[in-house]
């Protein structure tokens, strides 16, 4: 079997890549460069710029203006990803925006909150349509017969004892139904079952 083609990587002196290069094992010309900040945080590449709260979670990821016309303002069809945290550090906003006529434009369903069980995800909801619930997850016991905050709980046995997902319900696009996930002995998701 003959590669289509072989990618390189250079690296700064912490290991973290600076550049990748398609043509040569040198990288003298990089193709995409990599900005990291002094927590080590991916702040730049190619095309997408990042910025990280005070915790080193990811709060924004916008396409890079420099990339355009004017490197002060967006242009059109750019694109933003903005997240929000609880007190916790689990994400529990996601905002997609393009950036059209002059705004940025929220995307159809790219506007989604989520709510814990724990560290599990249960649901998630459109901003944009009053909270109304896009998905719905049923979350298994781990191997001592917990769930993920520590409880002993009875019933809801399954994803073969290690807390995995059960279901998943999507309320609504071209994956609306319900879905049962089946689990091999090692953990491994063997079969999602479609139960619409």
């Amino acid at each position: 079997m003959t590669a289509l083609f072989t990618s390189y990587y250079c690296t700064n002196t912490v290991n973290q890549y600076t550049a990748t290069d398609n043509d040569h094992p040198d990288c003298p010309s990089p193709t995409e460069s990599f900005s990291y900040d002094n927590d080590g945080n991916l702040t730049a590449d190619g095309t997408y710029t990042y910025e990280w709260d005070g915790e080193n979670r990811l709060v924004k990821v916008q396409t890079r203006l420099d990339l355009g016309n004017d490197p002060d303002d967006p242009d059109e069809n750019d694109k933003k990803l903005e997240f929000k945290y609880d007190y916790l550090g689990r994400r529990v906003e996601k905002k997609y925006s393009v950036y059209t006529s002059g705004n940025w434009a929220v995307q159809t369903g790219g506007w989604q909150r989520f709510v814990y069980d724990d560290w599990n995800v249960a649901l998630v909801l459109s901003a944009a349509d009053s909270n109304a619930v896009v998905k719905k997850y049923t979350w298994g016991l781990d191997l001592s017969g917990q769930s993920g905050s520590g409880r002993t709980v009875d019933g809801l046995h399954g994803a073969g004892g290690i807390g995995g997902l059960l279901a998943a319900v999507e309320t609504g696009g071209t994956y609306a139904g319900t879905y049962w996930f089946l689990y091999d002995g090692n953990g491994n998701v063997g079969q999602v079952l479609d139960a619409t």
